[in-house]
């Protein structure tokens, strides 16, 4: 059996190369790769939270940390910027790798649309 990629611009092109290939087939399952929990890093982080928000009373809404060590941030609209700044400059921090921008849409709310940033730090300032 044969499979093809179909894309919507090349498709005949795609389907014709692919056409002796087939699926990979392999014998061994792998578990999902799931980040154990550490109450250490979750205690740091959980911290470093407290510290920003008494750093940046007046962006920050809510901290918390998610059950995989995870540290979220919530901040008003006009804290977008001083707030990234500080994570990106500060040397407990070095968040420096923005690795996604996106939006929420939850039209059951009166401000219905959230926009999340997530950043990495590769310094491993803030575990």
């Amino acid at each position: 059996e044969a499979y093809c990629l179909i894309t919507q611009t090349w498709w005949r092109q795609s389907c014709l190369w692919f056409s002796s290939l087939k699926p990979p087939v392999s014998s061994v399952l792998h578990a999902a790769t799931v980040r154990p929990k550490d109450a250490v890093t979750h205690n740091q982080l959980a911290a470093f939270g407290e510290y920003v928000s008494e750093i940046m009373p007046k962006y920050v809404q809510e901290v918390q940390v998610t059950c995989y060590n995870e540290l979220e941030v919530m901040i008003h609209p006009e804290g977008v910027i001083p707030v990234l700044t500080f994570l990106r400059d500060h040397t407990n921090a070095q968040f420096r790798n923005m690795i996604d921008l996106t939006a929420v849409d939850v039209p059951t709310r009166q401000n219905r649309f959230e926009v999340l940033t997530h950043t990495h730090t590769c310094d491993k300032a803030v575990p």
